[in-house]
């Protein structure tokens, strides 16, 4: 019996500070990455005039070094009405399965164990982990929080996972 596979997604727009370091954290213990990469609508004007606005033709160098380095990386650039049509294209681009949902400031330690025991297990659906988040802006900045990360697709929908957010 082959072993079930791992998608997992994230969604950023300017979160590389950390992107890197948490691509690495998750590379092996995945089958592929989905990087969902663009502003929502009500900030494009905001990030022009603070010359932040890239596309998918001038990405940072730094992202397009990473998006390189990893091929286990797919990658979509777009433009969003808000942050859960972002996170519902990530969900529903991965090909596989099981999906873990990894946010670009948050860094948490997988259990290969438990993950494992995770995928084989017929009547679970969702798990969580904790985390711990990078973001300064984040309510949890600097603190250990525990946060839903780990879906059956079969089971739970794009739109459903969101209500475990």
């Amino acid at each position: 019996m082959s072993s079930p596979k791992i998608s997992a997604y994230m969604i950023l727009y300017h979160d590389l500070q950390f992107l890197d370091d948490i691509i690495a954290r998750i590379y092996d213990h995945v089958d592929e990455i989905v990087i969902i990469d663009g502003p929502y609508v009500y900030s494009i004007e905001m990030f022009k005039q603070c010359n932040l606005y890239y596309d998918e033709t001038n990405k940072p160098d730094e992202l397009t070094r990473i998006i390189t380095k990893y091929p286990k990386i797919n990658y979509t650039f777009g433009i969003f009405t808000n942050e859960e049509e972002k996170r519902m294209l990530g969900y529903n681009k991965c090909s596989h399965d099981f999906i873990l949902l990894v946010d670009s400031d948050e860094f948490f330690t997988i259990d290969s164990k438990k993950l494992t025991d995770f995928v084989h297990q017929q009547d679970k659906f969702v798990a969580g982990c904790d985390i711990y988040n990078m973001n300064r802006t984040n309510i949890q900045y600097n603190k250990v929080a525990t946060k839903y990360v780990l879906f059956n697709k079969c089971r739970i929908s794009a739109i459903d996972h969101l209500d475990y957010l």
